[in-house]
């Protein structure tokens, strides 16, 4: 009976953990929500779309902005610790209460993403920008030099990250008929 308590009360542990990182994690995809909105308030010029699906490539886009300064996927990342990798490895890695665990590579999902966007609504793949957010919870530790044409940001600085980009290269009826499209598309 003693053993059944204890096992009971570890699966209440575990279920009220799992729940709180599950809150933590719809928290922080709202609060970059927010700031995306933010954006698209503040200056019209930018259109934001959440929960994006590619139907021909059955992919799943958190957040897309599209712009006349181009198209930006955004991909959020919910690591607690510090976070270390190379631009083009495979796993990247968490260090976090002297655990380390591995996941997989974020640019390398966005720019599937980004590429499979562009496939679906017809645009040259050098006007998507791929843009990995990580929450103030994670410490990039990336090598500057390494990353220097590559957007890893904490969610505060997303903003500013998309607005760094400042010569229009679409115009704005481009950037309504692949709106359309992609619409059409998710259909």
């Amino acid at each position: 009976m003693e053993g059944l308590l204890i096992f009971l009360l570890l699966g209440i542990i575990v279920g009220v953990s799992a729940g709180y990182n599950l809150l933590r994690k719809r928290m922080e995809l709202a609060n970059l929500n927010r700031k995306l909105e933010m954006l698209h308030k503040n200056n019209n010029a930018y259109h934001v779309l959440k929960n994006v699906k590619l139907t021909n490539q059955e992919i799943t886009i958190h957040s897309l902005v599209f712009s006349v300064y181009g198209i930006f996927v955004i991909q959020p990342e919910h690591r607690m610790g510090v976070i270390e990798g190379d631009v083009g490895a495979e796993q990247w890695l968490v260090k976090r209460n002297k655990q380390q665990n591995k996941f997989p590579n974020p640019l390398i999902k966005a720019k599937k993403k980004a590429r499979a966007l562009a496939e679906v609504i017809s645009l040259n793949e050098k006007h998507v920008h791929e843009i990995v957010t990580f929450t103030k919870a994670a410490t990039l530790s990336l090598e500057k030099e390494q990353f220097k044409n590559e957007h890893v940001v904490h969610e505060e600085q997303i903003i500013d990250t998309i607005q760094a980009w400042k010569t229009p290269q679409l115009s704005k009826q481009t950037v309504a008929n692949m709106l359309e499209k992609l619409q059409t598309n998710s259909k």
